[in-house]
């Protein structure tokens, strides 16, 4: 996670061979780290993108890159934090 012209940059991989459709993956954020009301899910292919949220095909191969940008004002604070919840 970094910060840069304002904006909160939360940028992870993920192997494709882990991606299911049983499996949802969202960033949270907030502004303490005790409450997360900001969720975005990340989307299983490159096309379905939710607002803020961008999925790389293949970078590196075999690899998706899922960035999360968002404004860092107006808060002092904000943190981010993966959630993978895989279904029963």
């Amino acid at each position: 996670m970094t910060t840069n012209g304002g904006k909160l940059i939360f940028t992870f991989q993920c192997a494709q061979t882990s991606i299911d459709s049983s499996t949802t993956v969202a960033i949270q954020v907030g502004t303490t780290l005790t409450s997360w009301p900001d969720s975005y899910t990340v989307p299983e292919t490159a096309l379905a993108n939710n607002p803020g949220v961008t999925v790389q095909k293949d970078t590196p191969t075999g690899f998706d890159t899922v960035t999360l940008t968002i404004p860092q004002a107006p808060d002092a604070e904000k943190f981010a934090r993966l959630v993978v919840t895989p279904a029963p």
